[in-house]
């Protein structure tokens, strides 16, 4: 029978059912039975009134202190807080009450901190941790009562206004800066911060209230999240522009910062090879719209030996690499792994296209399987002749001469009926290599 009413306790506890808990504990239920467990699912559930029966039954907590009381931080509990710490208030440590501040405070529970802080919490401990911690998650009504006691919101050079601003919490960040927060010398972090959410409205908030770029490359930071607004803003706030305008737009390239990239280029004069640099980047790296911008603006594809094209094909971002060759990417400079590359994606239109713009295959030896799918896959015209049906010079079929019989006894190991595939192939490349000498 009492087995029957320990198990009842603990599911009636976990409902919320006080009326069958008075019940189960006035028949002899144990309040404390196995290791709490009713108490412990009604922190959870949040039922203090379970709480207050099961406390004034007897229930003894002392060896799980420290855990219940973080359950009821953790489950915005404030009058079970504040029942369990009436209970412990003699034994407790400041230690322990301060790990359980720092857990409500996580939570966002305000009342739950005043009732920590009235017994015995330490608001300044583990250098202002506390406020620390409000101002990440943003909490105003948590920041004024530790401001009403005594919390420190300008310890550790500023790094209370920097969590607020790096949350994005810009209330938080108005109470810090109206109790008093100089932004001076610790400006750095919090308007780095600003920058990189490119949160402008953020920002504007710390320019207003004193602060500086100290370091003026920081206009650079505006492409992390492409606010034009945080560019304009520190533009009009006087913040040098042209002599980084190159900066911005690669920042911008290597962030996929579209709107500040087009701003950037319209109003400033970007250099030639700045813009060839961008495209490079731009191509293995960034979306197709910076790529089709840049080619606009005069961008050459060409440049260094077509390295854009070389980094489009490398991580196979075939539409951007059609792109590239349209507007003058050369495919000749290209070397062999671009055949490795693409055999093995299996991207066979593509790889198609490539040896009719005259791809280099030599010194190529694929796997026994990349060779089979090859010689499946392109058929002998493709590889000797050009996008016009004109077969490709002689240096040239000299080369793909060499792969094809290279790859061909690589191909053919695979299987009889393989070899008699591949065989076939070879001999219409023959055919048509010589038909044409």
């Amino acid at each position: 029978m009492k087995i029957y009413a320990d198990d009842e306790l603990r599911r009636s506890a976990a409902c919320g059912d006080a009326k069958a808990v008075r019940k189960l504990l006035l028949a002899g239920a144990d309040a404390s039975d196995r290791d709490n467990a009713a108490m412990r699912r009604a922190l959870r559930h949040g039922h203090a009134k379970i709480v207050n029966l099961l406390l004034k039954a007897g229930a003894d907590f002392s060896e799980n202190t420290e855990e219940f009381l973080q359950l009821a931080a953790k489950h915005r509990n404030a009058r079970s807080l504040k029942m369990l710490l009436r209970v412990v208030k003699t034994t407790i440590s400041p230690g322990t009450l301060n790990q359980v501040l720092y857990t409500t405070i996580k939570e966002r529970n305000t009342q739950a901190v005043d009732v920590l802080i009235a017994a015995g919490a330490n608001p300044e401990a583990d250098e202002n941790r506390s406020a620390r911690l409000a101002a990440t998650v943003g909490s105003v009504p948590i920041l004024q009562i530790l401001h009403r006691k005594g919390a420190d919101f300008d310890a550790r050079e500023g790094e209370i206004l920097s969590n607020a601003v790096n949350g994005g919490h810009l209330d938080a960040t108005r109470y810090i800066l109206a109790c008093g927060v100089q932004v001076n010398a610790r400006a750095h972090m919090a308007i780095t911060a600003a920058l990189v959410l490119g949160d402008s409205e953020m920002l504007e908030t710390l320019l207003d209230a004193g602060g500086t770029l100290q370091h003026p490359y920081l206009i650079t930071d505006v492409a992390a999240r492409d606010s034009v607004e945080s560019l304009l803003l520190l533009i009009r706030r006087g913040c040098e522009f042209h002599s980084y305008a190159a900066d911005i737009a690669m920042n911008s390239v290597r962030h996929n910062a579209l709107r500040v990239l087009q701003y950037v280029h319209h109003n400033a004069t970007i250099p030639q090879r700045a813009r060839d640099l961008e495209l490079q980047i731009a191509a293995d790296k960034t979306s197709e719209k910076i790529v089709d911008f840049l080619l606009e603006r005069g961008a050459d594809p060409s440049a260094d030996k077509s390295d854009a094209l070389q980094r489009a094909v490398k991580t196979q971002r075939i539409t951007i690499a059609g792109k590239l060759i349209k507007a003058g990417g050369r495919v000749p400079h290209l070397d062999a792994s671009a055949l490795t590359i693409t055999a093995k994606a299996a991207n066979w239109a593509f790889l198609i296209h490539l040896l009719h713009h005259s791809l280099t295959v030599a010194p190529v030896i694929l796997s026994t399987f990349e060779a089979v799918a090859f010689f499946h896959q392109v058929p002998p015209q493709a590889f000797l002749e050009d996008a016009c049906g004109k077969l490709h010079p002689r240096y040239i079929r000299k080369e793909r001469h060499s792969f094809a019989k290279a790859n061909g006894r690589v191909a053919s190991k695979k299987s009889a009926d393989e070899a008699i595939f591949v065989s076939l192939w070879l001999a219409d490349f023959l055919i048509i290599q010589r038909g044409h000498d």
